[in-house]
């Protein structure tokens, strides 16, 4: 997921919205559930903040926290 939105970035994000849309369209009726979108932004905002320690920053937080919220609202 994180490898496609990083593909798309750039000044036309309408095809990243596609994209985002398309993999949840795909996904969430096999059984993937979007309470799962959320459990996984609480790993990865685990990891970073785990691995960087005091260089996951509270504006880094911000803006994965951000980044994430959008990505999922962009799935459901």
């Amino acid at each position: 997921m994180i490898d496609c939105v990083v593909s798309f970035l750039g000044p036309d994000l309408d095809m990243l919205e596609y994209e985002l849309h398309d993999i949840g369209k795909t996904y969430l009726p096999q059984g993937f559930k979007a309470t799962h979108l959320d459990a996984l932004k609480t790993a990865v905002m685990g990891a970073l903040c785990t691995f960087l320690g005091e260089g996951f920053t509270y504006d880094n937080r911000q803006d994965w926290d951000l980044a994430f919220s959008v990505i999922i609202s962009k799935m459901k």
